[in-house]
Protein backbone atom coordinates (compact mmCIF):
# COMPACT_ATOMS: atom_id res chain seq x y z
CA UNK A 1 0.00 0.00 0.00
CA UNK A 2 1.39 3.38 -0.99
CA UNK A 3 0.73 6.26 1.35
CA UNK A 4 1.44 9.97 1.35
CA UNK A 5 1.03 12.02 4.48
CA UNK A 6 1.87 15.34 6.06
CA UNK A 7 1.22 13.92 9.51
CA UNK A 8 4.30 14.16 11.68
CA UNK A 9 3.28 11.06 13.63
CA UNK A 10 4.68 8.92 10.82
CA UNK A 11 8.24 9.91 11.62
CA UNK A 12 9.52 6.34 11.57
CA UNK A 13 9.27 5.80 7.86
CA UNK A 14 12.78 4.41 7.31
CA UNK A 15 12.73 1.14 9.19
CA UNK A 16 15.45 -0.86 10.94
CA UNK A 17 17.32 -3.28 8.73
CA UNK A 18 16.25 -1.89 5.34
CA UNK A 19 19.07 -1.50 2.82
CA UNK A 20 18.79 1.51 0.49
CA UNK A 21 20.48 2.39 -2.77
CA UNK A 22 19.39 5.49 -4.65
CA UNK A 23 19.95 7.76 -7.65
CA UNK A 24 18.51 11.27 -7.65
CA UNK A 25 18.30 13.43 -10.77
CA UNK A 26 18.06 17.19 -10.37
CA UNK A 27 15.62 18.27 -13.07
CA UNK A 28 16.14 21.33 -15.20
CA UNK A 29 13.29 23.79 -15.66
CA UNK A 30 11.49 23.97 -19.00
CA UNK A 31 13.90 26.18 -20.88
CA UNK A 32 12.68 29.14 -22.86
CA UNK A 33 9.55 29.63 -20.77
CA UNK A 34 8.75 31.80 -17.76
CA UNK A 35 8.27 28.96 -15.31
CA UNK A 36 9.49 30.97 -12.33
CA UNK A 37 6.17 31.68 -10.58
CA UNK A 38 6.16 30.52 -6.96
CA UNK A 39 3.63 27.68 -7.24
CA UNK A 40 4.15 26.76 -10.88
CA UNK A 41 5.11 23.14 -11.64
CA UNK A 42 8.34 22.74 -13.55
CA UNK A 43 7.74 19.67 -15.71
CA UNK A 44 3.93 19.38 -15.77
CA UNK A 45 2.10 21.49 -18.32
CA UNK A 46 0.66 24.62 -16.68
CA UNK A 47 -0.37 28.14 -17.58
CA UNK A 48 1.51 31.25 -16.55
CA UNK A 49 -1.61 33.19 -15.64
CA UNK A 50 -4.31 30.84 -14.38
CA UNK A 51 -5.57 27.34 -13.70
CA UNK A 52 -5.66 24.62 -16.34
CA UNK A 53 -8.93 22.84 -17.15
CA UNK A 54 -9.78 19.61 -18.93
CA UNK A 55 -7.85 18.65 -22.07
CA UNK A 56 -10.35 19.15 -24.89
CA UNK A 57 -8.37 17.69 -27.78
CA UNK A 58 -4.94 16.11 -28.17
CA UNK A 59 -3.44 15.24 -31.57
CA UNK A 60 -0.23 14.97 -33.57
CA UNK A 61 -0.23 16.00 -37.22
CA UNK A 62 2.68 16.91 -39.51
CA UNK A 63 5.16 16.58 -36.66
CA UNK A 64 3.35 18.96 -34.30
CA UNK A 65 1.56 18.00 -31.09
CA UNK A 66 -1.51 20.13 -30.46
CA UNK A 67 -3.27 20.31 -27.12
CA UNK A 68 -6.59 22.16 -26.80
CA UNK A 69 -7.87 23.46 -23.48
CA UNK A 70 -9.80 25.46 -25.32
CA UNK A 71 -6.85 27.65 -26.07
CA UNK A 72 -4.32 25.80 -28.22
CA UNK A 73 -0.75 24.96 -27.21
CA UNK A 74 1.80 23.24 -29.42
CA UNK A 75 4.88 21.06 -28.92
CA UNK A 76 7.37 18.98 -30.87
CA UNK A 77 8.32 16.69 -27.95
CA UNK A 78 5.36 16.66 -25.47
CA UNK A 79 7.63 18.32 -22.91
CA UNK A 80 8.06 21.94 -24.06
CA UNK A 81 4.93 23.87 -25.08
CA UNK A 82 4.14 27.20 -26.75
CA UNK A 83 0.81 29.01 -26.92
CA UNK A 84 -1.02 29.27 -30.24
CA UNK A 85 -4.01 31.34 -29.11
CA UNK A 86 -7.75 30.77 -28.83
CA UNK A 87 -8.98 28.61 -31.74
CA UNK A 88 -12.81 28.77 -31.60
CA UNK A 89 -14.02 31.68 -33.73
CA UNK A 90 -17.48 33.31 -33.99
CA UNK A 91 -19.11 31.22 -31.25
CA UNK A 92 -22.52 32.74 -30.35
CA UNK A 93 -22.37 34.75 -27.16
CA UNK A 94 -24.99 32.59 -25.45
CA UNK A 95 -22.81 29.48 -25.80
CA UNK A 96 -20.02 28.43 -23.47
CA UNK A 97 -17.54 25.94 -25.01
CA UNK A 98 -17.05 22.94 -22.73
CA UNK A 99 -15.02 19.80 -23.24
CA UNK A 100 -14.73 18.08 -26.58
CA UNK A 101 -12.20 16.69 -29.00
CA UNK A 102 -10.25 17.52 -32.16
CA UNK A 103 -9.63 15.33 -35.22
CA UNK A 104 -8.07 15.60 -38.67
CA UNK A 105 -10.43 14.67 -41.52
CA UNK A 106 -7.75 13.04 -43.68
CA UNK A 107 -10.19 11.95 -46.41
CA UNK A 108 -12.11 15.26 -46.36
CA UNK A 109 -15.37 13.41 -45.67
CA UNK A 110 -16.81 16.67 -44.31
CA UNK A 111 -16.04 18.70 -47.41
CA UNK A 112 -14.62 21.57 -45.35
CA UNK A 113 -11.17 21.18 -46.96
CA UNK A 114 -9.64 19.27 -49.86
CA UNK A 115 -7.96 15.85 -50.08
CA UNK A 116 -4.63 17.65 -50.50
CA UNK A 117 -5.33 19.97 -47.56
CA UNK A 118 -7.64 18.11 -45.15
CA UNK A 119 -9.48 20.12 -42.52
CA UNK A 120 -9.17 19.88 -38.75
CA UNK A 121 -12.46 19.46 -36.86
CA UNK A 122 -13.38 20.38 -33.31
CA UNK A 123 -16.46 18.65 -31.86
CA UNK A 124 -17.43 20.11 -28.51
CA UNK A 125 -20.12 20.52 -25.89
CA UNK A 126 -21.91 23.87 -25.94
CA UNK A 127 -23.67 24.99 -22.79
CA UNK A 128 -26.42 27.49 -23.57
CA UNK A 129 -26.09 29.88 -20.65
CA UNK A 130 -29.68 31.05 -21.16
CA UNK A 131 -31.49 27.69 -21.40
CA UNK A 132 -28.80 25.54 -19.70
CA UNK A 133 -29.14 23.01 -22.52
CA UNK A 134 -26.05 21.02 -23.54
CA UNK A 135 -25.66 20.23 -27.25
CA UNK A 136 -22.84 19.05 -29.51
CA UNK A 137 -21.34 21.69 -31.82
CA UNK A 138 -18.86 21.56 -34.71
CA UNK A 139 -16.08 23.96 -35.71
CA UNK A 140 -13.59 23.46 -38.54
CA UNK A 141 -10.19 24.77 -39.57
CA UNK A 142 -8.06 24.73 -42.69
CA UNK A 143 -5.10 26.63 -41.24
CA UNK A 144 -5.11 24.54 -37.99
CA UNK A 145 -5.12 27.71 -35.91
CA UNK A 146 -8.55 29.33 -36.31
CA UNK A 147 -11.68 27.15 -36.16
CA UNK A 148 -14.81 28.53 -37.83
CA UNK A 149 -18.22 27.93 -36.27
CA UNK A 150 -20.41 25.60 -38.38
CA UNK A 151 -23.57 27.45 -39.40
CA UNK A 152 -25.87 24.41 -39.07
CA UNK A 153 -25.01 23.72 -35.45
CA UNK A 154 -25.85 21.91 -33.26
CA UNK A 155 -24.93 18.62 -34.93
CA UNK A 156 -26.54 16.62 -32.06
CA UNK A 157 -29.19 17.89 -29.63
CA UNK A 158 -28.70 16.83 -26.06
CA UNK A 159 -31.77 15.01 -24.72
CA UNK A 160 -30.72 14.96 -21.05
CA UNK A 161 -29.48 17.63 -18.65
CA UNK A 162 -25.85 16.41 -18.60
CA UNK A 163 -24.89 15.46 -22.17
CA UNK A 164 -21.26 16.31 -22.62
CA UNK A 165 -17.64 15.83 -23.67
CA UNK A 166 -17.68 14.00 -27.05
CA UNK A 167 -14.55 12.03 -27.97
CA UNK A 168 -14.28 11.74 -31.76
CA UNK A 169 -12.52 8.92 -33.64
CA UNK A 170 -12.41 7.56 -37.18
CA UNK A 171 -13.43 3.88 -36.95
CA UNK A 172 -11.53 2.22 -39.76
CA UNK A 173 -13.36 -1.13 -39.85
CA UNK A 174 -16.81 0.42 -40.26
CA UNK A 175 -15.60 3.36 -42.34
CA UNK A 176 -17.27 6.10 -40.34
CA UNK A 177 -16.81 8.69 -37.64
CA UNK A 178 -17.88 7.83 -34.11
CA UNK A 179 -18.06 9.87 -30.96
CA UNK A 180 -18.60 8.66 -27.41
CA UNK A 181 -20.37 11.14 -25.13
CA UNK A 182 -21.27 11.08 -21.46
CA UNK A 183 -24.87 10.91 -20.26
CA UNK A 184 -23.40 11.91 -16.96
CA UNK A 185 -26.25 11.63 -14.48
CA UNK A 186 -27.34 8.25 -15.90
CA UNK A 187 -23.84 6.71 -15.63
CA UNK A 188 -23.99 5.95 -19.35
CA UNK A 189 -21.90 6.55 -22.46
CA UNK A 190 -23.76 7.08 -25.74
CA UNK A 191 -22.29 6.36 -29.18
CA UNK A 192 -23.19 8.39 -32.28
CA UNK A 193 -21.85 7.86 -35.82
CA UNK A 194 -21.58 9.78 -39.09
CA UNK A 195 -20.04 9.44 -42.54
CA UNK A 196 -19.66 13.20 -43.13
CA UNK A 197 -19.26 14.77 -39.64
CA UNK A 198 -22.41 16.83 -40.25
CA UNK A 199 -25.25 14.30 -39.97
CA UNK A 200 -25.25 12.01 -36.94
CA UNK A 201 -27.25 9.02 -35.69
CA UNK A 202 -27.35 7.43 -32.25
CA UNK A 203 -26.22 3.77 -32.30
CA UNK A 204 -26.12 2.52 -28.68
CA UNK A 205 -25.57 3.23 -24.99
CA UNK A 206 -23.17 1.55 -22.56
CA UNK A 207 -23.64 1.41 -18.78
CA UNK A 208 -24.20 1.76 -15.95
CA UNK A 209 -21.55 -0.68 -14.70
CA UNK A 210 -18.66 -0.68 -12.26
CA UNK A 211 -18.50 2.58 -10.34
CA UNK A 212 -21.80 4.37 -10.89
CA UNK A 213 -22.09 8.08 -10.38
CA UNK A 214 -21.32 11.06 -12.59
CA UNK A 215 -19.84 9.81 -15.90
CA UNK A 216 -18.27 12.43 -18.17
CA UNK A 217 -15.27 12.93 -20.49
CA UNK A 218 -15.44 9.41 -21.99
CA UNK A 219 -13.08 8.06 -24.64
CA UNK A 220 -12.28 5.10 -26.87
CA UNK A 221 -8.82 3.77 -27.71
CA UNK A 222 -7.28 0.56 -29.04
CA UNK A 223 -4.34 -0.62 -26.92
CA UNK A 224 -1.70 -3.27 -27.66
CA UNK A 225 -1.64 -6.31 -25.37
CA UNK A 226 1.64 -7.21 -23.66
CA UNK A 227 3.61 -4.99 -26.04
CA UNK A 228 2.35 -6.68 -29.22
CA UNK A 229 1.06 -4.04 -31.69
CA UNK A 230 -0.56 -6.83 -33.73
CA UNK A 231 -2.77 -7.88 -30.82
CA UNK A 232 -5.11 -5.19 -29.53
CA UNK A 233 -8.27 -4.66 -27.52
CA UNK A 234 -10.58 -1.68 -27.33
CA UNK A 235 -10.71 0.28 -24.09
CA UNK A 236 -13.67 2.46 -23.15
CA UNK A 237 -12.90 4.88 -20.34
CA UNK A 238 -14.78 7.60 -18.53
CA UNK A 239 -14.20 10.26 -15.95
CA UNK A 240 -16.05 9.54 -12.73
CA UNK A 241 -16.26 12.65 -10.55
CA UNK A 242 -14.77 14.13 -8.53
CA UNK A 243 -11.35 13.12 -9.95
CA UNK A 244 -11.19 9.50 -11.08
CA UNK A 245 -11.08 7.56 -14.34
CA UNK A 246 -12.43 4.03 -14.72
CA UNK A 247 -12.13 1.82 -17.79
CA UNK A 248 -13.62 -1.22 -19.50
CA UNK A 249 -11.85 -3.63 -21.86
CA UNK A 250 -13.66 -5.25 -24.79
CA UNK A 251 -14.58 -4.88 -28.45
CA UNK A 252 -16.07 -2.02 -30.46
CA UNK A 253 -17.66 -2.59 -33.87
CA UNK A 254 -18.43 1.03 -34.71
CA UNK A 255 -21.91 0.83 -33.21
CA UNK A 256 -21.63 -0.62 -29.71
CA UNK A 257 -19.08 -1.63 -27.08
CA UNK A 258 -19.03 -5.23 -25.79
CA UNK A 259 -17.19 -6.20 -22.62
CA UNK A 260 -14.42 -8.77 -22.81
CA UNK A 261 -15.60 -11.84 -20.82
CA UNK A 262 -12.65 -11.62 -18.43
CA UNK A 263 -13.38 -7.94 -17.73
CA UNK A 264 -17.06 -8.71 -17.16
CA UNK A 265 -16.18 -11.57 -14.79
CA UNK A 266 -13.93 -9.28 -12.75
CA UNK A 267 -16.44 -6.45 -12.48
CA UNK A 268 -19.61 -8.49 -11.96
CA UNK A 269 -18.23 -11.49 -10.05
CA UNK A 270 -14.89 -10.35 -8.58
CA UNK A 271 -12.90 -12.94 -10.53
CA UNK A 272 -9.16 -12.30 -10.18
CA UNK A 273 -9.30 -10.42 -6.89
CA UNK A 274 -6.26 -11.15 -4.74
CA UNK A 275 -7.28 -13.30 -1.80
CA UNK A 276 -9.60 -16.00 -0.47
CA UNK A 277 -13.33 -15.31 -0.55
CA UNK A 278 -14.86 -15.72 2.93
CA UNK A 279 -18.41 -14.55 2.22
CA UNK A 280 -20.20 -13.23 -0.87
CA UNK A 281 -23.77 -13.36 0.54
CA UNK A 282 -25.14 -15.12 -2.55
CA UNK A 283 -27.38 -17.47 -0.54
CA UNK A 284 -31.18 -17.16 -0.11
CA UNK A 285 -31.29 -17.38 3.71
CA UNK A 286 -28.97 -16.62 6.62
CA UNK A 287 -29.17 -20.27 7.69
CA UNK A 288 -27.46 -21.25 4.42
CA UNK A 289 -24.55 -18.89 5.12
CA UNK A 290 -23.99 -19.86 8.76
CA UNK A 291 -24.31 -16.21 9.85
CA UNK A 292 -26.70 -15.40 12.71
CA UNK A 293 -28.86 -12.31 13.19
CA UNK A 294 -30.48 -10.32 15.99
CA UNK A 295 -33.25 -7.81 15.45
CA UNK A 296 -35.16 -7.57 12.19
CA UNK A 297 -33.01 -5.22 10.12
CA UNK A 298 -31.17 -7.86 8.08
CA UNK A 299 -34.34 -9.69 7.08
CA UNK A 300 -34.46 -13.43 6.43
CA UNK A 301 -31.45 -13.53 4.14
CA UNK A 302 -29.10 -11.57 1.84
CA UNK A 303 -30.74 -8.82 -0.21
CA UNK A 304 -30.78 -8.33 -3.97
CA UNK A 305 -30.65 -4.54 -3.79
CA UNK A 306 -27.79 -2.10 -3.40
CA UNK A 307 -25.31 -0.40 -5.67
CA UNK A 308 -21.84 -1.39 -6.88
CA UNK A 309 -21.70 -4.72 -5.11
CA UNK A 310 -20.33 -7.96 -6.60
CA UNK A 311 -22.71 -10.70 -7.69
CA UNK A 312 -26.47 -10.57 -7.14
CA UNK A 313 -26.82 -10.21 -3.38
CA UNK A 314 -25.31 -8.48 -0.37
CA UNK A 315 -25.89 -8.06 3.36
CA UNK A 316 -28.30 -5.15 3.83
CA UNK A 317 -29.77 -3.79 7.04
CA UNK A 318 -32.36 -1.10 7.55
CA UNK A 319 -33.42 -0.11 11.06
CA UNK A 320 -36.72 1.70 11.48
CA UNK A 321 -38.02 3.71 14.41
CA UNK A 322 -39.58 0.69 16.16
CA UNK A 323 -36.87 -1.85 15.22
CA UNK A 324 -34.22 -3.02 17.67
CA UNK A 325 -30.52 -2.92 16.85
CA UNK A 326 -29.74 -5.23 13.92
CA UNK A 327 -26.62 -7.41 14.06
CA UNK A 328 -25.20 -10.06 11.76
CA UNK A 329 -22.45 -12.35 13.12
CA UNK A 330 -20.22 -14.68 11.10
CA UNK A 331 -19.12 -18.22 11.90
CA UNK A 332 -15.72 -18.45 13.60
CA UNK A 333 -12.59 -18.57 11.43
CA UNK A 334 -8.81 -18.64 11.86
CA UNK A 335 -6.92 -15.56 10.70
CA UNK A 336 -4.40 -16.89 8.17
CA UNK A 337 -3.77 -13.80 6.00
CA UNK A 338 -2.41 -10.35 6.77
CA UNK A 339 -5.55 -8.46 5.71
CA UNK A 340 -9.34 -8.59 5.68
CA UNK A 341 -11.10 -6.69 2.87
CA UNK A 342 -14.79 -5.96 2.29
CA UNK A 343 -17.17 -3.72 0.39
CA UNK A 344 -19.22 -1.42 2.62
CA UNK A 345 -21.66 1.48 2.32
CA UNK A 346 -23.49 3.46 4.97
CA UNK A 347 -23.15 6.71 6.89
CA UNK A 348 -20.87 6.83 9.92
CA UNK A 349 -23.43 8.33 12.32
CA UNK A 350 -21.00 8.15 15.20
CA UNK A 351 -20.06 4.55 14.45
CA UNK A 352 -23.63 3.26 14.59
CA UNK A 353 -23.33 1.53 11.20
CA UNK A 354 -20.18 -0.58 11.17
CA UNK A 355 -18.40 -3.91 10.79
CA UNK A 356 -16.21 -5.27 13.62
CA UNK A 357 -13.57 -7.93 14.07
CA UNK A 358 -13.90 -9.85 17.35
CA UNK A 359 -11.28 -12.05 19.04
CA UNK A 360 -12.37 -13.74 22.27
CA UNK A 361 -15.52 -11.55 22.11
CA UNK A 362 -13.38 -8.39 22.26
CA UNK A 363 -13.53 -5.83 19.43
CA UNK A 364 -10.03 -5.44 17.95
CA UNK A 365 -10.94 -3.69 14.67
CA UNK A 366 -13.90 -1.56 13.56
CA UNK A 367 -14.78 0.09 10.24
CA UNK A 368 -17.66 2.42 9.34
CA UNK A 369 -19.23 3.19 5.98
CA UNK A 370 -18.03 6.07 3.82
CA UNK A 371 -21.22 8.12 3.88
CA UNK A 372 -22.62 7.03 0.50
CA UNK A 373 -24.97 4.36 -0.79
CA UNK A 374 -22.17 3.21 -3.12
CA UNK A 375 -20.18 0.29 -1.73
CA UNK A 376 -16.48 0.97 -1.48
CA UNK A 377 -13.55 -1.16 -0.43
CA UNK A 378 -12.50 -1.02 3.19
CA UNK A 379 -10.31 -3.28 5.27
CA UNK A 380 -7.83 -3.90 8.06
CA UNK A 381 -4.26 -5.03 8.54
CA UNK A 382 -4.66 -8.01 10.91
CA UNK A 383 -1.15 -9.47 10.66
CA UNK A 384 -0.66 -9.27 14.42
CA UNK A 385 -3.59 -11.66 14.96
CA UNK A 386 -2.54 -14.40 12.51
CA UNK A 387 -3.30 -17.86 13.89
CA UNK A 388 -6.05 -16.66 16.22
CA UNK A 389 -9.76 -17.51 16.06
CA UNK A 390 -12.05 -14.60 15.18
CA UNK A 391 -15.55 -13.56 14.11
CA UNK A 392 -17.02 -10.67 12.15
CA UNK A 393 -20.06 -8.72 13.37
CA UNK A 394 -22.04 -6.21 11.28
CA UNK A 395 -24.11 -3.58 13.14
CA UNK A 396 -26.87 -1.14 12.27
CA UNK A 397 -27.92 0.98 15.22
CA UNK A 398 -29.20 4.12 13.51
CA UNK A 399 -32.85 4.86 12.77
CA UNK A 400 -33.60 5.35 9.08
CA UNK A 401 -30.14 4.38 7.82
CA UNK A 402 -29.24 1.61 5.40
CA UNK A 403 -26.05 -0.44 5.75
CA UNK A 404 -24.58 -2.61 2.98
CA UNK A 405 -21.69 -5.11 3.20
CA UNK A 406 -20.45 -7.54 0.54
CA UNK A 407 -17.59 -9.71 -0.68
CA UNK A 408 -15.49 -10.26 2.45
CA UNK A 409 -12.02 -11.55 1.53
CA UNK A 410 -8.88 -12.70 3.35
CA UNK A 411 -5.78 -11.48 1.57
CA UNK A 412 -2.17 -10.35 1.87
CA UNK A 413 -3.04 -7.18 -0.08
CA UNK A 414 -4.99 -4.40 1.65
CA UNK A 415 -7.58 -2.91 -0.70
CA UNK A 416 -8.44 -0.06 1.64
CA UNK A 417 -8.41 2.66 -0.99
CA UNK A 418 -12.01 3.80 -0.39
CA UNK A 419 -13.09 3.18 -3.97
CA UNK A 420 -15.85 1.14 -5.56
CA UNK A 421 -15.09 -2.19 -7.18
CA UNK A 422 -14.06 -1.18 -10.71
CA UNK A 423 -11.06 -0.92 -13.04
CA UNK A 424 -9.39 2.33 -11.96
CA UNK A 425 -6.70 4.18 -13.87
CA UNK A 426 -5.10 5.85 -10.85
CA UNK A 427 -5.48 5.41 -7.10
CA UNK A 428 -4.52 9.00 -6.38
CA UNK A 429 -7.07 11.81 -6.30
CA UNK A 430 -5.73 14.01 -9.10
CA UNK A 431 -6.22 12.32 -12.46
CA UNK A 432 -9.35 13.26 -14.41
CA UNK A 433 -10.75 14.10 -17.85
CA UNK A 434 -8.08 12.09 -19.68
CA UNK A 435 -7.62 12.53 -23.42
CA UNK A 436 -5.71 10.12 -25.67
CA UNK A 437 -3.38 11.71 -28.21
CA UNK A 438 -4.60 10.84 -31.73
CA UNK A 439 -1.48 10.31 -33.82
CA UNK A 440 -2.22 11.18 -37.45
CA UNK A 441 1.47 10.75 -38.29
CA UNK A 442 1.30 7.07 -37.25
CA UNK A 443 4.63 7.07 -35.40
CA UNK A 444 3.63 6.08 -31.86
CA UNK A 445 3.91 2.39 -30.98
CA UNK A 446 1.85 2.92 -27.84
CA UNK A 447 -0.93 5.48 -27.41
CA UNK A 448 -0.17 8.45 -25.15
CA UNK A 449 -2.59 10.34 -22.95
CA UNK A 450 -2.70 13.27 -20.56
CA UNK A 451 -5.22 14.36 -17.92
CA UNK A 452 -6.31 17.18 -15.63
CA UNK A 453 -4.33 16.90 -12.41
CA UNK A 454 -6.74 18.29 -9.85
CA UNK A 455 -10.00 17.48 -8.05
CA UNK A 456 -13.49 19.00 -7.91
CA UNK A 457 -13.25 19.12 -4.12
CA UNK A 458 -10.43 21.67 -4.01
CA UNK A 459 -9.89 22.98 -7.54
CA UNK A 460 -10.99 26.47 -6.54
CA UNK A 461 -8.83 26.47 -3.40
CA UNK A 462 -5.37 25.74 -4.85
CA UNK A 463 -3.01 28.37 -6.30
CA UNK A 464 -2.63 26.52 -9.59
CA UNK A 465 -3.91 23.41 -11.37
CA UNK A 466 -2.08 21.69 -14.19
CA UNK A 467 -1.95 18.55 -16.33
CA UNK A 468 -0.44 15.15 -15.64
CA UNK A 469 2.79 14.15 -17.32
CA UNK A 470 2.17 12.32 -20.62
CA UNK A 471 1.99 8.55 -20.23
CA UNK A 472 2.39 5.62 -22.63
CA UNK A 473 -0.43 3.06 -22.48
CA UNK A 474 -0.73 -0.66 -23.11
CA UNK A 475 -2.76 -3.60 -21.83
CA UNK A 476 -1.18 -6.39 -19.84
CA UNK A 477 -2.64 -9.79 -19.02
CA UNK A 478 -3.53 -10.29 -15.37
CA UNK A 479 -5.76 -12.45 -13.14
CA UNK A 480 -8.37 -9.70 -13.60
CA UNK A 481 -8.31 -10.22 -17.38
CA UNK A 482 -6.56 -7.15 -18.75
CA UNK A 483 -5.19 -4.15 -16.92
CA UNK A 484 -3.84 -0.88 -18.29
CA UNK A 485 -0.14 -0.31 -17.70
CA UNK A 486 1.10 3.29 -17.78
CA UNK A 487 4.66 4.57 -18.07
CA UNK A 488 5.97 8.16 -18.07
CA UNK A 489 6.93 9.32 -21.53
CA UNK A 490 10.68 8.70 -22.14
CA UNK A 491 10.98 12.23 -23.58
CA UNK A 492 10.81 13.55 -20.02
CA UNK A 493 14.33 12.21 -19.46
CA UNK A 494 15.71 15.19 -21.38
CA UNK A 495 14.90 17.28 -18.29
CA UNK A 496 17.37 15.34 -16.17
CA UNK A 497 20.30 17.34 -14.92
CA UNK A 498 23.29 16.31 -12.84
CA UNK A 499 22.69 12.99 -11.04
CA UNK A 500 23.44 12.36 -7.36
CA UNK A 501 24.27 8.85 -6.21
CA UNK A 502 23.48 7.80 -2.67
CA UNK A 503 25.63 4.81 -1.75
CA UNK A 504 23.93 1.67 -0.48
CA UNK A 505 23.48 1.67 3.30
CA UNK A 506 21.57 0.04 6.13
CA UNK A 507 18.66 2.15 7.34
CA UNK A 508 18.16 2.15 11.10
CA UNK A 509 15.40 4.56 12.12
CA UNK A 510 15.32 7.84 10.20
CA UNK A 511 18.54 8.50 8.29
CA UNK A 512 19.29 11.83 6.54
CA UNK A 513 20.52 11.64 2.95
CA UNK A 514 23.23 14.29 3.20
CA UNK A 515 24.48 13.73 -0.36
CA UNK A 516 21.17 14.99 -1.77
CA UNK A 517 20.53 18.69 -1.09
CA UNK A 518 18.26 20.05 -3.86
CA UNK A 519 17.94 23.80 -4.05
CA UNK A 520 14.34 23.44 -5.26
CA UNK A 521 11.61 20.84 -4.97
CA UNK A 522 12.29 19.64 -8.52
CA UNK A 523 13.92 16.24 -8.78
CA UNK A 524 13.44 12.61 -9.73
CA UNK A 525 14.36 9.73 -7.41
CA UNK A 526 15.09 6.13 -8.32
CA UNK A 527 15.41 4.14 -5.10
CA UNK A 528 15.75 0.43 -4.32
CA UNK A 529 14.96 -0.89 -0.84
CA UNK A 530 16.04 -4.42 0.14
CA UNK A 531 14.17 -5.90 3.11
CA UNK A 532 15.43 -8.70 5.36
CA UNK A 533 13.39 -11.89 5.59
CA UNK A 534 12.48 -11.23 9.18
CA UNK A 535 8.88 -11.30 10.35
CA UNK A 536 9.79 -9.23 13.41
CA UNK A 537 10.28 -6.13 11.22
CA UNK A 538 7.18 -4.02 10.55
CA UNK A 539 8.35 -3.65 6.94
CA UNK A 540 7.29 -0.01 6.63
CA UNK A 541 9.84 2.10 4.81
CA UNK A 542 10.12 5.03 2.42
CA UNK A 543 11.24 8.63 2.00
CA UNK A 544 10.42 11.83 3.85
CA UNK A 545 10.29 14.66 1.28
CA UNK A 546 9.71 18.42 1.56
CA UNK A 547 10.47 18.25 5.28
CA UNK A 548 9.63 21.48 7.10
CA UNK A 549 9.17 22.50 10.74
CA UNK A 550 5.69 20.94 11.01
CA UNK A 551 4.92 19.16 7.73
CA UNK A 552 6.41 16.72 5.27
CA UNK A 553 5.40 14.44 2.42
CA UNK A 554 5.88 10.75 3.14
CA UNK A 555 6.21 8.42 0.16
CA UNK A 556 6.24 5.00 1.71
CA UNK A 557 5.46 1.32 1.40
CA UNK A 558 4.06 -1.23 3.83
CA UNK A 559 5.25 -4.65 2.73
CA UNK A 560 2.71 -6.48 4.92
CA UNK A 561 -0.29 -4.92 3.19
Amino acid sequence: MLFMSSNMSRSRCLTNGVRLGMFAFLLSALSGQAYDQQWRPQYHFSRECCNVGDPAGFIRYNGVYRLFLWDQVQSTDLVHWSNAGWPLMNVPTNLSPWNGTVAVDLNNTSGFGTPAHPPMLAVWTALDIQTLEENVELSYSTDFINFEYYTNNPIVDGDVDSFRDPDLIWHEDSGKWVFAIGRAEESKIAFHSSTNLRDWVWTSDFGPLGANGFWEVPGLVELPINGDPGNKKWVLYTGRGPAQVQYFVGDFDGNSFTLDPSCEAYIRQGKGLDGILFEDFEADTWAETGWTTTGFGFGSGPASSGRAYIGNRCARAFVGELDPIATLTSPSFTIAKNCINFLIAGDDNGGKTRIELLINDAVVRSYVGTGYDLMKWGGWNVAEYKGQTAQLKIFNDFNGQHLFVDHIMFSDVLMNFVREHANWMDFGWDFYAARVMRDYDGQNECPVWIAWMCNWDYATNVPVSFLSIPRNLQLVSSPKGYEIQQQPLPALEQLRGQPVKVAARIIDGVVPLDEFQPAENVYEIEAVFNLPHDESNDHIFGLNLCVGPTNKVVVGYDAKT
